[in-house]
Formats: C-alpha cells, sequence, structure tokens
C-alpha cells in the first residue's frame, strides 16, 4: 500500500496474524506527525483513510445474544482483556468470535 511507507517511518507498527497477508497496524505514533497531518487535512480540505485492515463479518443474533448476556463481556475488571478471533475456513468464509482473556 502506498501509505504504507508513511505510516512505517512514523508509527511503531505491530504485527496482526489475519492469516497469510502479513498485516501490520500503526500502534502508537512516534512523533508529532498527527499535528502536521491535521494542518495538512486542513489546507487540502480533504484527508484519506486507510481501511484495508478492517474485517468485515457476519454474526447471527444468537451468537449475538450469547456474547453479551456473558457477565465478563461487560465486566469492568481492569484484568480482563477481550480477544476477537477470526478464522477462514476452506471456503474461504470469515468466522469470527470475542473471547475473554483474564491478563492477571
Amino acid at each position: 500500500m502506498e501509505t504504507h511507507v508513511w505510516h512505517a517511518k512514523r508509527f511503531k507498527m505491530v504485527n496482526v496474524d489475519w492469516g497469510s497477508s502479513g498485516t501490520r497496524l500503526p500502534l502508537n505514533c512516534n512523533d508529532k506527525s498527527l499535528k502536521a497531518f491535521y494542518k495538512f487535512c486542513q489546507r487540502e480540505s480533504a484527508c484519506a483513510m486507510d481501511q484495508s485492515y478492517l474485517v468485515h463479518f457476519g454474526m447471527s443474533s444468537t451468537e449475538m445474544e450469547r456474547i453479551l448476556s456473558d457477565p465478563n463481556f461487560t465486566s469492568k475488571q481492569k484484568n480482563l482483556n477481550f480477544k476477537f478471533q477470526v478464522k477462514i475456513t476452506e471456503d474461504k468464509e470469515l468466522i469470527g468470535f470475542f473471547e475473554a482473556v483474564n491478563i492477571a
């Protein structure tokens, strides 16, 4: 992607394991490039955002009810983190699910 070099220079990048795509996402900014980007957007009146890393998925109502009824999902405990996993089936369908993980 054309924006990859720009992001790689200015952000700490993190590897994301989504199959064999080798996707890397910007984690946090290394410098004050956000201010420069904001000024550029103000001057040029248009900005573009790379969203190629987003994965769209569908979920049935029963799956969503099961997730939302889980007390750990809405817990405000500080030692609880949520992991969303995506698996690709042989038919190239995406299956996504949330998992609560204790980070004690």
